[in-house]
């Protein structure tokens, strides 16, 4: 079962590289303690789950970040500053 749906706005609590990965310079990475809006859900075929998020559409191109790097907030004051936040890079 997926823990988040779309709307959701979760924060991250994990963003170390996977060991296989390395993070070049300027490729869009998740932050620690950065908001972000679910703008997508994904699974591939043995049942991974990932999520896409608003603020970094283009990456990673597989099934999106993994789940287990987020927390699902509870409130409406997250949810108003990511949704400010995604309107202001719709009009970048």
């Amino acid at each position: 079962m997926h823990p988040f749906k779309l709307g959701d706005v979760v924060v991250c609590v994990n963003d170390t590289p996977l060991p296989e990965k390395i993070v070049r310079i300027g490729e869009p990475w998740v932050k620690i303690g950065r908001t972000y809006l679910v703008s997508g859900i994904s699974s591939n075929e043995v049942g991974h789950h990932g999520i896409v998020l608003l603020e970094i559409r283009q990456w990673p191109p597989a099934i999106g970040w993994h789940t287990w790097r987020f927390k699902k907030l509870y409130g409406t004051d997250q949810r108003v500053e990511v949704e400010t936040r995604g309107k202001e890079l719709e009009h970048a």
